[in-house]
């Protein structure tokens, strides 16, 4: 709302929101403030179905115990953040010039790989074994952390490469017992 940017089309329900079109002129050079009609204020549109998906989410993980099913999770955040984008993209107004003539606009384009990979990895999850999720069964693993940055003058280029490798040993259930 405050970019006054992207929002939707018109429209005549009590909660339109009035955008300012000329935002830079008005904000920078001091014009008069251009108001559009009352629009769909798109984004507090995406904000609540947002909203939406992080309480389910945190419902299937913490009273269904979504977290024994690898993948679920991931796939219903997938498909909830990208389907409620194609919805409200029907709202939205046109970005770019070249989106005129197109029976979907680029968000909605570039949301339905998005919705498919959910979909895939939420009928992938329900089809596996459930897994339990208690610490003791992580297997240790390995962390190779790796950072590179360059110094130098224009003839020269010195590149120093740091590695640092470490093995992490330690499960929850053993921080837990030792208190740290």
């Amino acid at each position: 709302l405050m970019n006054h940017e992207i929002f939707g089309h018109p429209t005549d329900l009590p909660w339109g929101f009035r955008f300012i079109e000329n935002l830079h002129q008005w904000h920078y050079l001091g014009a008069e403030p251009i108001f559009t009609a009352p629009s769909h204020p798109t984004q507090i549109y995406e904000a609540i179905c947002y909203i939406i998906v992080f309480i389910l989410l945190m419902y299937m993980y913490w009273k269904r115990n979504v977290g024994d099913r690898p993948g679920l999770i991931f796939g219903v955040f997938l498909i909830g953040i990208f389907l409620s984008r194609f919805c409200i993209e029907f709202l939205k107004n046109n970005q770019e010039d070249f989106e005129e003539n197109m029976i979907l606009n680029m968000g909605q384009l570039l949301s339905i790989p998005f919705v498919l990979a959910g979909i895939y990895l939420a009928i992938r999850a329900m089809k596996r074994p459930i897994v339990s999720g208690r610490i003791e069964n992580i297997k240790p693993y390995r962390i190779i952390f790796s950072v590179s940055f360059t110094t130098g003058h224009s003839c020269n280029r010195i590149i120093y490469r740091i590695s640092v490798r470490f093995d992490i040993r330690t499960t929850l259930s053993q921080i837990q017992q030792k208190n740290i």
